[in-house]
């Protein structure tokens, strides 16, 4: 795994006050609205970090460097190097430096790649000599660093098209003998030394390599033998953990779950074993929540203070995180945590940079921005920032403000192609059959399925403050969420989206209904007749029992008609609205209500359904976002307040 040791001897020379005033003085492109200043000062210190670390006659960037910027280390890591090659693009595209200096950088990297640097079969070594390229410290011959060098190496293809950069990336990345290191076996092996040849390491279970899996099987040179996609199915699907009614993939540090979804777009597609995408989601919601429950140990720990990742600590280097919680927590927290999962949760990402830097200051915000880690708790501030966690921080900041890194790095026609062989799939194509867990992981065993189904997806219920902005809308549609019936036609297909939102005093539900003829004429328990919102709740999530007291059926209608069938007189709130494209139903369910006392962490199952009756037949379609029938019980959609 991509990492550094904690000691080094630094070259000291002057910095270029020219690259700074550049970078902090240009005109740039401005941040999305909705995003604070933070972050775009975050990316423009994290290049100004590649900019005054690659050496100016090979490109290679440095592993690790002073965070305040006084020294140039002489040793250079070839992972850092390819996130270096994307910031450039970053930069380019931003307009923070120079078209002709961003490409005369990366031509000048390249070149070097190709024409001097050592390489055995177009795989390098993890850390090497700045200056000359030359293997140090007798490391292995890494693929996962490789593949995240050519990673950048074709993010810079497609950014710079038609010119000698786009040639000489080719030749790079199709120079690479992917099959060899597989070393006689099924999967790729992590490291080979000339000492002693392969290693006993193998990427045979879930971890950060997916990227170094698609670049293999997308050669157009050395794909993997005997047929691509064997070499794609025959890593397990494992370790799956199962936290706070969250299921997914996991392993400890948190950039396992970042470092593949930088390059490659995972969004809304999935292969015959998971939905990669919203597993990190799960997995970064998770390790917030294990965070919080370290304030009983480290009192700074909390839903403003979270993200543990490889990183520095106060003895060293290690690798840690969770969960599964690992042992060696000592209250360390490392920006690039959080920052490098923005796209996954935005809000709780911005708001607990924003705390940091709010609350440490100047003794932790330095020169190429945050340092890599720190610790409240013991007084302990890294000296240094490390080259791949500013590299995960801006590429994940850039990808949330804009999506760039994606689009460049999958307009490879190789990428595609990869994708392809894996299987990978829109979202809501995948097999129903193929489908075994919560979180459409089909590799969980059938004893915990049996204790742990609550659908197929499930969401996550944001404290109200957030606003429905900053909700998580879960779409719905005649694809994803059809239970019965067919529209007659396009002019009276149905689709909707819904959130859910939380404070002390209720749970908070808006439906938005796209519907171009609505029509409810019913009232009382007959509005379900025709066109409404249903919303069911199973406060213990042991299925919801038909009738049952202790269970709930809300529905709302147009007209602003209201009711629900298995209470009495039950307190709740409701608002139907017209829209141009339906109606919005925004309603909140006081926890009384429920029998529920809200807590973080809390969890209840939930479905929301909408009705619609067919001008043209009269005949009812339906969808319902979770809904599978067990025995004389519905098991629905878990929910977890956050």
């Amino acid at each position: 795994m991509p990492g550094a040791p904690g000691w080094f001897k630094y070259h000291i020379v002057m910095l270029s006050l020219c690259a700074a005033a550049a970078l902090f003085g240009c005109a740039a492109a401005s941040a999305a609205e909705h995003d604070p200043p933070l972050l775009e000062e975050m990316q423009r210190r994290c290049v100004l970090f590649f900019l005054e670390q690659a050496d100016p006659d090979t490109g290679l960037v440095a592993d690790r460097a002073p965070a305040d910027g006084s020294g140039h280390p002489d040793v250079a890591s070839i992972a850092a190097t390819g996130f270096g090659l994307t910031a450039l693009c970053i930069a380019d595209a931003r307009g923070w430096i120079e078209r002709e200096d961003s490409y005369r950088r990366v031509l000048t990297t390249l070149r070097f790649l190709w024409e001097k640097m050592p390489h055995v079969r177009g795989y390098y070594y993890h850390f090497v000599d700045r200056r000359t390229g030359e293997r140090v410290w007798d490391c292995e011959l890494s693929s996962i660093d490789t593949a995240l060098l050519m990673a950048g190496v074709l993010t810079a293809r497609q950014y710079y098209k038609g010119t000698e950069v786009e040639a000489l990336a080719t030749k790079l990345y199709e120079r690479v003998e992917w099959p060899w290191m597989l070393g006689g076996g099924e999967t790729l092996r992590m490291a080979w030394w000339p000492e002693r040849g392969f290693g006993d390491a193998a990427w045979d279970h879930y971890s950060e390599h997916m990227i170094l899996q698609l670049l293999a099987l997308g050669s157009p040179t050395h794909p993997l033998p005997p047929a691509p996609e064997a070499a794609w199915h025959a890593w397990r699907r494992e370790p799956v953990v199962e936290y706070e009614g969250m299921t997914f993939l996991a392993y400890p540090p948190l950039f396992v779950h970042q470092f593949s979804h930088a390059w490659v777009d995972f969004r809304g597609v999935r292969d015959d074993y998971a939905d990669y995408w919203q597993n990190s989601v799960l997995a970064t919601r998770a390790h917030r929540l294990m965070c919080m429950k370290l304030s009983e140990r480290f009192a700074h720990f909390g839903p403003k203070l979270w993200g543990i990742t490889s990183s520095d600590y106060e003895h060293g280097y290690t690798a840690w995180g969770g969960p599964p919680q690992t042992a060696n927590i000592d209250g360390t927290v490392a920006p690039c945590a959080a920052a490098g999962s923005m796209p996954m949760l935005p809000a709780e990402c911005i708001e607990t940079l924003t705390h940091m830097k709010k609350e440490y200051g100047d003794r932790i915000w330095k020169r190429y921005g945050f340092v890599d880690a720190f610790n409240p708790a013991a007084g302990w501030v890294a000296r240094d920032v490390i080259g791949i966690d500013k590299g995960i921080t801006l590429l994940m900041i850039e990808n949330h403000r804009s999506g760039s890194v994606w689009k460049w790095f999958m307009a490879n026609p190789e990428m595609k192609h990869a994708m392809k062989i894996a299987g990978f799939r829109p979202v809501e194509d995948a097999s129903p059959d193929r489908t075994s867990s919560v979180y459409g992981l089909a590799s969980i065993p059938a004893a915990v399925l049996e204790a742990t189904w609550r659908g197929e997806r499930g969401a996550a219920v944001r404290r109200i403050e957030e606003g429905w902005e900053r909700a998580d809308w879960q779409r719905m549609d005649l694809t994803n969420a059809l239970e019965f019936g067919q529209p007659a036609g396009d002019e009276e297909a149905v689709a909707a989206r819904f959130a859910l939102l939380w404070d002390e005093r209720a749970l908070h539900v808006r439906v938005e209904v796209e519907d171009r003829r609505v029509r409810n004429d019913r009232s009382g328990a007959a509005i379900h007749e025709q066109d409404c919102v249903e919303l069911f709740i199973d406060p213990q999530g042991d299925g919801l029992l038909w009738g049952d007291a202790a269970d709930f059926q809300f529905g709302f209608a147009p007209g602003d008609q209201r009711w629900e069938w298995f209470g009495e007189r039950l307190e709740f709130e409701a608002r139907t609205m017209p829209t141009e494209e339906g109606y919005t139903v925004t309603a909140g369910i006081p926890w009384p209500t429920l029998g529920l006392e809200p807590a973080a962490g809390a969890r209840m199952g939930l479905s929301v359904a909408v009705k619609d009756i067919q001008e043209r037949t009269g005949a009812p379609v339906k969808l319902n976002w979770q809904w599978k029938a067990q025995g004389d019980r519905v098991m629905l959609g878990t929910v977890v307040l956050h």
